[in-house]
């Protein structure tokens, strides 16, 4: 795929409004646009000088997140046998500090890689690409990836909360159809494309 270059977003509240009236759940294109959503595996008429890209289906997604998590849960092993080697802690004192290293590894995971190549290790593997929300094959900003990342790597690192977390945003990816955005898409402006290339 080629890159598209865009100009950079407007200020906050101008680039939170420009992605409301652009959202792709209401399929409305803002003016000054080029890019077209397709549902993953439809296709649509574009004209020239337009980019086409196929949002990711609900599918992709659940494969690329199960991915992810797999490799953090490698990693946080590893990790908690430092901490508990290095701190020498014991029972409850080990929670805390693990739940910080927890939310600052899940949160560079997948900020730093969206960042740099618009997907993550699963992503990659299931064929996905973050992009800004109606602007082409332009990689999320760093502001971006982290609040992509940041929040729900909070709710992801808490036993229990993360299974109804996890599951609650695999309903509301299927049920939004056909566009399949999810609230971490929509809060920083991003989308999830189903990348051929």
């Amino acid at each position: 795929m080629n890159r598209q270059q865009v100009s950079p977003a407007a200020g906050a509240g101008e680039a939170r409004k420009r992605i409301e009236q652009g959202d792709p759940r209401k399929a409305v294109r803002p003016a000054g646009s080029t890019t077209v959503y397709a549902p993953d595996g439809d296709t649509v008429a574009v004209q020239p000088g337009e980019t086409a890209l196929s949002l990711a289906g609900p599918g992709r997604r659940v494969v690329a997140k199960a991915i992810d998590f797999a490799v953090f849960l490698i990693i946080e092993t590893v990790l908690m046998y430092l901490l508990g080697a290095v701190a020498d802690l014991e029972g409850g004192a080990y929670f805390l500090p693990l739940i910080l290293v927890s939310v600052a590894w899940w949160s560079a995971y997948g900020a730093v890689q969206l960042h740099l190549w618009g997907c993550t290790l699963g992503k990659r593997a299931a064929g996905l690409r973050v992009y800004r929300v109606w602007e082409g094959t332009t990689l999320p900003t760093w502001r971006q990836a982290w609040l992509r990342e940041g929040p729900a790597s909070l709710i992801y690192v808490i036993p229990g909360l993360n299974v109804l977390a996890g599951l609650a945003r695999i309903v509301k990816l299927y049920k939004n159809r056909p566009y399949h955005h999810s609230q971490v898409d929509f809060a920083p402006g991003t989308v999830v494309i189903h990348h051929l290339g």
